[in-house]
């Protein structure tokens, strides 16, 4: 399918399934951390899936490649980033099962139909601060909890799961201890953790949890992952 780029967009193909992402130049870019959480999320036949700020839709469209969700959908805040995420929707003709609504997530349980079997989250990773001051307004909302807290997040994918739905988050390994305890708050039990690191012998820097609505106390850490190459995160 043909579709018209505006200025500020860019095709790239993600190498996985024939399929492509049209990204905004100005916004955030997808980086290796949103590939691991979709390599991390595990999905059931008929699922259905709510992606928390989906930005260019990224997590979404890895996922559609497995061709096992009844319905992904991503929620973003920025309009002009959600039209084109809709726009890579119908490039691969995936409108049926790709959804994409412009909203905030805190509001996600007035905005969303129903309940969800999985949610998925590559939040914003730093408190707000002085570093948003070198940063465009796009990137600095991406990158700053400035739209929305972890606390904003956990809280609302408690609203809209399933109870024994599973919430897959990737945050910096640093706050940990903040995650967990955010999850337990409103009954998201951790079940599975994994550390990235960027080099071999060097500290984790990202954690992936899996936690269950109402879980049972008990998880299972999964071996470490470390890139290679250092890539980027």
């Amino acid at each position: 399918m043909n579709i018209a780029l505006e200025k500020y967009e860019e095709l790239h193909d993600i190498k996985c399934g024939g399929l492509k992402l049209i990204q905004n130049v100005h916004g955030f870019r997808y980086g290796t951390d949103a590939v691991l959480l979709s390599d991390f999320v595990i999905l059931k036949n008929g699922e259905r899936v709510l992606d928390f700020c989906t930005g260019s839709g990224i997590i979404p469209l890895l996922l559609l490649a497995r061709n096992k969700a009844k319905e992904i959908c991503g929620i973003e805040i920025e309009e002009e980033i959600v039209r084109t995420a809709v726009k890579t929707a119908k490039l691969n003709n995936a409108e049926d099962k790709l959804k994409f609504i412009c909203g905030d997530i805190k509001n996600a349980s007035k905005i969303v139909d129903g309940s969800f079997d999985v949610i998925t989250c590559n939040p914003p990773y730093s408190k707000s601060g002085s570093g948003m001051m070198s940063e465009s307004n796009k990137i600095a909302r991406a990158r700053y909890e400035v739209d929305c807290t972890l606390n904003d997040v956990v809280k609302s994918a408690a609203k809209v799961l399933k109870f024994g739905g599973r919430f897959y988050i990737v945050h910096k390994a640093e706050r940990l201890v903040d995650i967990v305890c955010t999850l337990r708050e409103y009954r998201l039990e951790p079940k599975e953790l994994q550390f990235v690191h960027t080099k071999p012998g060097k500290k984790a820097e990202l954690v992936m949890i899996c936690a269950v609505l109402g879980g049972g106390v008990q998880i299972n850490v999964l071996p470490p992952i470390t890139l290679a190459d250092g890539g980027i995160i």
